[in-house]
């Protein structure tokens, strides 16, 4: 939790010192211009008896530059607290150079104390519900005439316009994403997992988000899916996919879109929490053969400056599987621990650790009992501690216990949601499944 509140100081901090330039320069522009208003206005002469009509771009700001640094600072505080983490703004505040001396600043700091006193703790940590996604179709004319059949029959996918959609269900429903670490974290202290004091607004509730399977592979991007994730001109995670024989880049898959959302509705997201993300990489990591091509070693080095973007957003990865269709907790226990062992060399070589698994092919090492055996004791001593299956049962499923966190998550997809619009409650808990079906593509 601090690594990542520090994250989000610094990157607000690095906001602010760009705004704050960027308001200065203006500043000075608008001086300049009013300025060299005058001087023509002195040369014409001295007869008129009117003062010329000044327009507001010529009137200069009466704001000195610590007033303007000191706005933009409560701003970007604001901005924080948006996100629920009333400390990190207040921290954030008073760690400003000219905090104690700024009456603004001392004010907006007592506004945020009183308003992080409002915030409730979410007590049905166990009643959280996880939701994911697959790949998202982006080109639906491509996925109609695609080796996956018609759009309407490609039950497992959601279009980019469906998950948006999806998303401002979710908001308006009052939901909010957090972290599977903010559910429960491993307790040095008492020696076991606990679980997380979630502080929320009354009636927001807190809901986990994945997606699984982020290889590219080229199967999907044949059928109307994203070639693969880029760092774009602007420095964000964007996608690229092939469109009519030319390469585009645009919002092509769920992380762009969920980015944006996040930047219109800050307070979609609980302390910076994103989604988790579920690596395989035997095919491809993010879209990038970093195994099998003669570009491996370049490749690698591209894909290492994604998952580090990545991780400073927000998102945070998941073993899931070396390769995807592999039946990994059915195979052989040899064969099981060599592709736990695979996964670690070339793909947490890439991402980095992480201690959650994500278990592909609606598989789990166990039943709804607790965990025991060979594969989970393999796994724990690996450093995994939060494991995550999937669950149709159920809206919300989760163990919490001394040992490991084990959540099971339910699909969104176009079959889910038709399913739903039929009569099911399946999703009926998170969204208007009528609302998010795209009826310009779909056989309803």
């Amino acid at each position: 939790m601090a690594g990542r509140r520090e994250r989000e100081i610094r990157k607000y901090r690095i906001t602010t010192g760009i705004i704050v330039g960027l308001t200065l320069t203006l500043l000075l522009v608008l001086l300049a211009v009013s300025n060299s208003y005058r001087i023509k206005q002195f040369f014409k002469g001295f007869a008129a008896k009117e003062e010329p009509e000044t327009t507001a771009a010529e009137v200069p700001s009466t704001e000195s530059f610590e007033e303007i640094r000191a706005r933009s600072v409560i701003e970007q505080a604001r901005l924080i607290a948006d996100g629920y983490d009333y400390q990190a703004a207040i921290e954030y505040l008073k760690s400003d150079e000219g905090y104690r001396n700024d009456l603004t600043m001392l004010e907006a700091a007592e506004a945020l104390e009183n308003e992080a006193k409002t915030m409730v703790k979410y007590e049905d940590v166990r009643g959280i519900p996880h939701v994911y996604v697959n790949s998202l179709i982006a080109n639906t004319t491509k996925a109609a005439t695609g080796s996956y059949k018609a759009l309407a029959n490609n039950s497992a996918y959601l279009t980019t316009a469906e998950f948006t959609a999806f998303l401002e269900q979710l908001y308006i429903n009052d939901y909010v994403l957090v972290s599977i670490h903010d559910m429960a974290y491993w307790s040095e202290e008492k020696g076991k997992f606990v679980t997380g004091s979630i502080m929320l607004p009354k009636g927001k509730k807190p809901i986990v988000l994945s997606q699984e399977n982020m290889c590219y592979s080229k199967e999907k991007s044949a059928n109307g899916c994203a070639t693969r994730l880029i760092i774009d001109a602007y420095g964000n995670i964007n996608c690229e996919m092939d469109i009519g024989g030319e390469t585009r880049t645009g919002a092509f898959d769920m992380i762009p879109i969920l980015e944006d959302f996040i930047a219109r509705h800050p307070s979609f997201s609980y302390r910076g929490a994103r989604a988790v993300l579920g690596i395989s990489g035997g095919d491809s990591l993010f879209g990038y053969d970093i195994i099998y091509s003669a570009d491996a070693a370049a490749n690698k080095k591209t894909a290492a400056m994604i998952a580090n973007k990545l991780s400073e957003l927000g998102y945070e990865f998941a073993f899931n599987g070396y390769v995807y269709e592999a039946k990994l907790c059915s195979m052989e226990y040899d064969e099981f621990v060599n592709t736990c062992e695979n996964w670690k060399r070339d793909i947490a070589a890439v991402v980095g650790d992480t201690d959650i698994v994500m278990f592909p092919n609606r598989e789990d090492i166990g039943d709804w009992r607790y965990y025991s055996g060979d594969r989970y004791s393999y796994l724990k001593k690996a450093g995994y501690g939060y494991f995550i299956n999937s669950n149709d049962a159920e809206k919300a499923w989760n163990q919490i216990i001394d040992g490991y966190v084990r959540q099971g998550r339910r699909l969104v997809s176009a079959g889910t949601l038709y399913s739903t619009y039929s009569g099911s409650d399946y999703l009926s808990d998170l969204c208007d499944a009528a609302a998010v079906l795209d009826k310009n593509v779909r056989d309803l």
